[in-house]
């Protein structure tokens, strides 16, 4: 009878070269046991660790895509609004320019109106009374009734005024002979070029001697300001300047003045025979002459540019 020990277990004896082939010629690898019939297998950790770790990267992927996606949204969104928003300030900012258009264009439409207005209220005849320009007036017609040469071309702002001018003072001399004075003087003004300027229009009637009827006259001079601030009368005016003198007495009525002024001397020389006598004397230049005539006649007017022509004053 076999002696037991204790602990003690029998194996199957393997031969030396056991580890490499079992007896069956199974190859016997590293981490497989043989116990008997029995195949046990270690658990592949490996394998199922790389599993995880791509799992996680493929979701941190998704995660990144997701992420993005909601941030390419989030940023059309705002473009569009921001866009919508840039839209809008468009429309409102050309409404308000088209409204500031329109209210600058009534704006200078109202000006203009307003300008036109005033220009015509501007250029209406407005009497100098006690003014510098009556004072002009005044001091012309004196210097005509005393044949004061000098003081006439001081008048016109002549240079030569200190110069005695012979011819003239004859002239005068005999006109002086035949008028007794000017009478119902009126000094109307109209604007000039520009505010040292001005248009004179003067209503009066001639006073003859030895005639008993007045002759009605009109004349008209332009004057302006020298750099001492003195107002003197133009003679030899340019073609600017007469230009705006016509156009101003269109505009102002001055024409239907001189028109009517016209009429009623024709209708006094019609009425007075010793006032047509003198007037033709004046038209004609008789007073001049050597002959004496009788002084009971009346001169034309004319317009004057000079002082010798402007001794008939019409």
């Amino acid at each position: 009878m076999a002696e037991k020990w204790p602990g003690k277990i029998n194996m199957t004896k393997v031969r030396p070269d056991a580890d490499r082939t079992s007896s069956r010629g199974n190859s016997v690898r590293p981490g497989n046991i043989r116990t008997g019939n029995t195949r046990t297998s270690a658990p592949r950790r490996e394998k199922g660790g790389r599993t995880g770790a791509g799992s996680a990267k493929n979701v941190l992927m998704l995660l990144g895509i997701v992420l993005i996606l909601v941030l390419l949204i989030v940023i059309i969104a705002v473009n569009r609004r921001t866009r919508a928003r840039e839209e809008q300030s468009r429309a409102v900012e050309a409404s308000i320019a088209e409204s500031e258009s329109l209210s600058v264009a009534a704006s200078i439409e109202e000006s203009l109106r307003a300008l036109e207005e005033g220009e015509t209220a501007a250029i209406s005849l407005t009497p100098a009374e006690g003014g510098e320009i009556r004072r002009l007036v005044d001091r012309y017609f004196k210097a005509r009734q005393e044949a004061d040469t000098r003081e006439l071309f001081d008048i016109f702002g002549r240079s030569d005024s200190a110069q005695p001018d012979q011819e003239l003072s004859r002239k005068l001399t005999a006109q002086s002979s035949w008028i007794r004075s000017f009478d119902d003087v009126e000094v109307y003004t109209l604007p000039g070029k520009d505010e040292d300027s001005c248009i004179g229009v003067v209503k009066y009637r001639i006073n003859f001697r030895r005639v008993n009827a007045k002759a009605p006259c009109i004349m008209y001079f332009y004057a302006e300001k020298d750099e001492n601030g003195s107002w003197h009368m133009r003679e030899n005016l340019l073609k600017d300047t007469r230009d705006l003198i016509t156009q101003r007495f269109e505009e102002t009525g001055v024409n239907d003045m001189i028109e009517e002024n016209t009429k009623k001397l024709r209708a006094v020389l019609a009425e007075d025979s010793d006032l047509a006598l003198v007037y033709t004397c004046f038209e004609n230049g008789e007073i001049y002459s050597e002959q004496q005539l009788d002084p009971d006649r009346v001169p034309e007017v004319k317009v004057f540019s000079d002082p010798a022509d402007s001794i008939l004053i019409n």
